[in-house]
């Protein structure tokens, strides 16, 4: 018998093509084609053909309960195989409703399986056979994967496919656990959003396209190894991005953390389960490792383990990592795996009361955001994946000057090299020892000559923790790959480690670039755009112009076309 009264969970053991309850189709042979008490005319059948019934009843429920259960769990799988399914990477049982599937609780998956079973076995069974079909079905409808094409969005009024812009219906075959709080509008336009970006980025149209691109990258994901680092003081517009990503990605699709529960806290990796964005804020103070970002941010497993739970295998995540810090995180990593996943962008500019003011005209900057982000998502996708590739860079693209000058921020021996060291591609240097324990005169003589005593001697002028002699090879070696800077730690030989490439800084290498920054110490009034100082070469000084070092350094200034913005 249907039961009287229909609620959410009756809906998924509807049939989608004929309303009729889908479970009786593939349960018929459970149910047998007697079951219950009949009745003739409105009066109930004789005593004696109710017996009969009665009977014949209990024998069809003893020749079910003598069905191997794992027959019977096949046959309520094959009527909820649409409707229900059990992911064993979470470990959660979804439901399916108007083709989205949600997180539904284990009592409410028990709830529908029990239907099933009613409308097959009217007579009842014990609770043990209720956990052994559970247990049978959490196989039977176990995930394969989530939806998986990226071209394909889960928009409020359909599906879009983003390879011809064209919407077509929701089905339970898509597999989609997430969905856009929005629908789209082809015709949508954006206008505020725009102008806020253009002036909370300081009109820098390379900071612009960053975070262009990493919108993107939350609704498609990529295979683009980075994460997007906000810097800035307080009221620089940090937050109000913040929440503008959020609101367009949708609210129930993000988490956020911090650096130092992702990498501490062995339960924290299981809230980022399916999200496609991860916010990570108040960070700069930490210091320690960052293994879980790196596998977030580079495609790696990561561990998914709930508390008191077993842990139940590992994930890839496929959204966007945003950092937002009022300085650059500090971590103990140096080395290249952290150095080419940042994409810092600046927030330098403070909001004022005029700013306020504009904005008030529109209902406020964050409404009237809000308001547009039907054009946002317009916008974002006419974006490329060849353009987004060329703002943010491949895996181990080219960096810019922003990333550049953020490296000597947040990295050590980035920030040395860039003081102390000059390219010498026919230069070797040693890499020597600590000069600890050492006479002052061995001292001196060894951080002009030496590597690590000169590197150890700029830690003590900076008050900074050196890294220790055995990685600090490995880490200038990265460090220099990520920049492009051509150097070859050589085979060990009775004077020490030498390394082939670069030299210690003398007076002579005044008019040098400094490594990283691409910077010049020769005249610090000049402007950088200047061509007497960026075409100056080492033969203006008398220097041998045949020598590649002495070659002119040009650096080209930053264009912002405001015409493709």
């Amino acid at each position: 018998m249907m039961p009287d009264v229909i609620d959410e969970y009756d809906e998924i053991l509807t049939d989608d093509k004929t309303g009729s309850q889908g479970s009786h189709g593939a349960l018929t042979r459970l149910a047998g084609s007697q079951a219950g008490s009949q009745v003739i005319n409105g009066d109930p059948e004789p005593e004696k053909n109710s017996n009969k019934k009665g009977k014949h009843s209990k024998a069809s429920q003893e020749d079910d309960d003598k069905e191997p259960e794992s027959k019977l769990a096949r046959h309520i799988a094959d009527a909820l195989v649409d409707s229900l399914c059990y992911d064993e990477i979470g470990g959660d049982w979804y439901s399916q409703s108007n083709g989205l599937w949600q997180v539904t609780s284990e009592k409410k998956a028990l709830k529908v399986i029990m239907r099933v079973l009613d409308a097959g076995m009217p007579q009842g069974y014990s609770i043990a056979k209720l956990n052994n079909v559970k247990s049978f079905l959490m196989i039977y409808l176990l995930l394969g994967k989530w939806a998986s094409n990226r071209h394909l969005l889960p928009m409020k009024n359909g599906v879009l496919d983003t390879k011809n812009m064209q919407l077509s219906d929701y089905s339970h075959k898509h597999r989609f656990n997430w969905q856009l709080p929005y629908s789209y509008d082809p015709d949508a336009k954006l206008d505020v959003i725009k102008r806020w970006l253009w002036t909370a980025s300081g009109e820098d149209m390379e900071s612009v396209n960053i975070i262009r691109a990493f919108f993107k990258m939350a609704l498609v994901g990529g295979d683009i190894q980075k994460f997007l680092e906000l810097i800035g003081a307080g009221g620089t517009g940090k937050s109000t991005l913040i929440r503008l990503l959020v609101a367009f990605i949708g609210e129930k699709n993000h988490a956020a953390t911090d650096l130092k529960n992702l990498e501490t806290n062995r339960f924290e990796a299981a809230a980022l389960y399916g999200k496609r964005l991860v916010l990570i804020s108040d960070s700069s103070r930490y210091g320690g490792e960052v293994s879980t970002l790196k596998a977030l941010t580079g495609g790696d497993p990561v561990r998914f383990e709930k508390k008191n739970q077993q842990q139940s295998g590992s994930f890839v995540f496929d959204g966007v990592v945003v950092i937002a810090s009022n300085e650059a995180i500090q971590t103990a990593d140096y080395t290249s795996g952290l150095i080419r996943r940042r994409m810092p962008v600046n927030f330098n500019r403070k909001v004022t009361d005029a700013d306020k003011i504009k904005w008030a005209a529109v209902g406020g900057i964050e409404a009237a955001m809000h308001s547009e982000l039907a054009g946002l998502l317009n916008w974002v996708m006419a974006m490329t994946e060849a353009d987004v590739k060329a703002v943010i860079g491949g895996i181990n693209g080219q960096m810019t000057q922003t990333q550049r000058d953020h490296l000597v921020e947040t990295n050590k021996i980035a920030a040395w090299i860039d003081d102390n060291i000059v390219i010498e591609p026919n230069a070797v240097t040693y890499v020597g020892g600590s000069m600890k324990g050492k006479t002052e005169d061995e001292t001196h003589l060894a951080r002009r000559e030496k590597l690590y005593a000169n590197y150890e001697a700029w830690c003590s002028d900076g008050a900074v923790h050196p890294v220790a002699l055995q990685r600090f090879t490995a880490n200038i070696t990265d460090v220099c790959d990520q920049l492009k800077i051509d150097v070859i730690a050589l085979p060990k030989d009775r004077n020490g480690k030498p390394i082939k490439g670069i030299a210690i800084r003398r007076d002579h290498h005044f008019n040098y670039a400094m490594p990283v920054t691409k910077k010049l110490l020769c005249d610090p009034d000049k402007k950088l755009c200047d061509p007497v100082v960026t075409q100056q070469s080492r033969a203006s000084d008398g220097g041998d112009p045949c020598d590649p070092i002495n070659s002119p350094v040009t650096i080209t200034p930053i264009q912002n076309d405001v015409e493709y913005f």
